[in-house]
């Protein structure tokens, strides 16, 4: 007896994101690896194994009620992997069934691994998973601890481009915000531990500069906003605006912060927009050579005051100049090759993109 069926709502969710498929209907538990049950992430490891979602399935088997085919991902070497059904699958075993039905796919590991994370929600809707916690999981495996990108991301989980980029961006500002309190002074307060997406935003728009030239003092400041000063974000806002200029006085006139200004005054100049579109003249060529004369003499100015500047900074002020004389030099040679290099052109798109950073 079978106690599973076909599902149209997995065949479309795999035939939309083109992955190849073929149904089994009858597929034996030895073919499983024995800890499956180990590895299902598309749920927090506190819902992962959930006794009462299991006997329910079982129950609901043994009354006759078919469950839906389970995904297998099925690799080179002929092995295969669960990638959504473990519950399922435990329900069946329980009532000792002989076999099971699956989709089985044959794809790309970080295109299975995304099947694995996303197929709950997708299938399942927010009744399973927090769409939060999936959303979350997949930028942090597959963009920030990944190869993918953000685009990538949004178009398998069919979100705009726009809701992945601005939750991915929190997360790094919650990350950065992080580090800096962690290594100065810790995160006991549970409020530094959990910072909400507001609060980030906040302290993205505010204090990023101080995070990046002062980060102890940075800390101390954001510290006591968020844990001793109980601010609302509004408030913490006005907060950051008017402490962050009193005990970081120069920071915003700093050479480090006129020298990102530079770099990204050149990222978002007709040089760069012209360049993407395929249009190379002698006159563009002209122009790139005035901006690295910009460049350098900014940077030359950072290295004349690097010496004013406090023992902390120091290192970061001649990392940035060092690179960016570095690039500089990339750009002239792209210039006196009359652009014709675009290896080299692209690389120094990328140092720059890389040094705004």
């Amino acid at each position: 007896m079978s106690y599973f069926t076909e599902d149209t709502r997995a065949e479309s969710f795999l035939t939309s994101r083109a992955v190849k498929k073929r149904y089994e209907e009858a597929l034996s538990f030895d073919k499983l690896p024995k800890d499956f049950s180990k590895h299902n992430r598309g749920r927090p490891e506190s819902q992962q194994k959930v006794e009462r979602a299991v006997a329910d399935y079982a129950s609901r088997m043994l009354s006759g009620s078919k469950a839906p085919a389970v995904i297998l991902w099925q690799k080179d070497d002929g092995t295969v992997e669960v990638l959504d059904g473990c519950q399922r699958l435990l329900a069946a075993q329980s009532i000792n069934a002989a076999t099971f039905a699956a989709y089985v796919v044959r794809c790309q590991e970080n295109t299975a691994q995304m099947i694995r994370v996303f197929a709950n929600t997708a299938l399942n809707g927010a009744a399973q998973v927090d769409p939060e916690w999936t959303l979350e999981t997949m930028i942090s495996e597959f963009v920030i601890n990944g190869d993918e990108s953000v685009e990538s991301v949004a178009e398998f989980m069919n979100l705009k481009k726009s809701t992945v980029l601005a939750k991915h961006n929190i997360m790094l500002a919650k990350k950065k915000i992080h580090d800096a309190l962690q290594q100065n002074g810790g995160l006991q307060d549970v409020k530094l531990r959990q910072l909400n997406d507001g609060l980030c935003q906040v302290v993205l728009e505010k204090a990023e500069e101080a995070l990046d030239l002062a980060p102890a003092e940075a800390a101390i400041i954001i510290r006591n906003g968020i844990s001793k000063y109980e601010l609302s974000n509004g408030d913490f806002g006005k907060y950051l605006d008017e402490i962050i200029p009193k005990k970081l006085g120069r920071a915003g006139k700093s050479p480090a912060v006129q020298l990102r200004s530079k770099i990204r005054e050149i990222t978002e100049s007709p040089y760069w927009k012209s360049r993407e579109k395929g249009r190379r003249t002698r006159s563009e060529a002209t122009a790139v050579v005035k901006e690295i004369k910009d460049l350098e003499t900014a940077a030359k100015k950072m290295r004349e005051a690097k010496a004013s500047w406090h023992t902390d900074s120091l290192s970061l002020v001649v990392d940035m100049h060092e690179r960016i004389i570095e690039i500089g030099k990339i750009l002239r040679q792209c210039c006196d090759a009359q652009l014709k290099h675009s290896a080299d052109m692209q690389f120094a798109k990328m140092a720059l993109f890389t040094f705004e950073r």
